[in-house]
């Protein structure tokens, strides 16, 4: 079945395959790749969260520009969400160190999420304006188990003033599955968090910025 006309803009998303480079190193640490085609959901979640920034703000004297900004939201994610819902924070210390660094692809970053299940991604893409976190599977022992959803997402600027953030993911298994609003909900708050914490972090630090009402699509699996 095709998926539906809405789902266009997140095709490239539901379609994207983490590069086999990524996939060798994670298989060498006993980490595995979830495919959004191999969840369990009955619904895709299709979604983007955008803060529009009309100045940029200013950060030791200077006026900072697009790449700028990108790298620093990147960089102290956490200081652009409300924490209650995730946290963020390499994998490894020593493997995943360089998600702190301008290459980051090939990072593993563990997500302390609310509730008592926690979860972890990969940089599997990354360019100065964008990049994708797809979902991943790590050992329970010292590590999360299975991501509660499986899917990529980007984050990125668009026409050099849109921050954004934007997603496409299933419930992955049977659990998650049985209350796969539960996923949705928890989500939503965390990117709305991004909105509003991003919003004020830039309005306070010389700039101005105003959030732009998220797009949010649930939708049936088409595959």
């Amino acid at each position: 079945m095709a998926p539906p006309s809405i789902a266009n803009n997140w095709l490239d998303l539901v379609n994207f395959e983490v590069p086999g480079a990524i996939l060798s190193n994670l298989n060498a640490r006993g980490i595995k790749w979830q495919k959004i085609e191999n969840a369990s959901g009955n619904l895709i979640n299709l979604d983007t969260y955008s803060v529009v920034i009309d100045q940029f703000p200013v950060r030791n004297g200077q006026r900072m520009g697009a790449a700028d900004f990108l790298s620093l939201f990147r960089k102290n994610i956490n200081t652009f969400i409300n924490t209650t819902w995730a946290i963020f924070s390499p994998f490894d210390a020593s493997l995943d160190a360089k998600w702190a660094t301008n290459s980051p692809l090939g990072a593993a970053i563990k997500i302390d999420a609310f509730g008592p299940d926690n979860a972890a991604v990969v940089v599997s893409e990354f360019s100065t304006l964008r990049w994708r976190f797809s979902t991943i599977e790590t050992l329970f022992s010292g590590g999360t188990g299975t991501h509660p959803v499986s899917g990529t997402r980007e984050f990125g600027m668009h026409n050099g003033n849109i921050l954004y953030t934007r997603g496409a993911d299933r419930t992955t298994g049977a659990l998650e599955s049985a209350f796969e609003g539960g996923a949705v909900w928890i989500a939503d708050r965390l990117w709305r968090s991004m909105q509003d914490t991003t919003v004020e972090w830039i309005n306070s630090n010389g700039g101005s910025a105003s959030l732009v009402n998220p797009t949010i699509n649930t939708l049936p699996w088409w595959g």
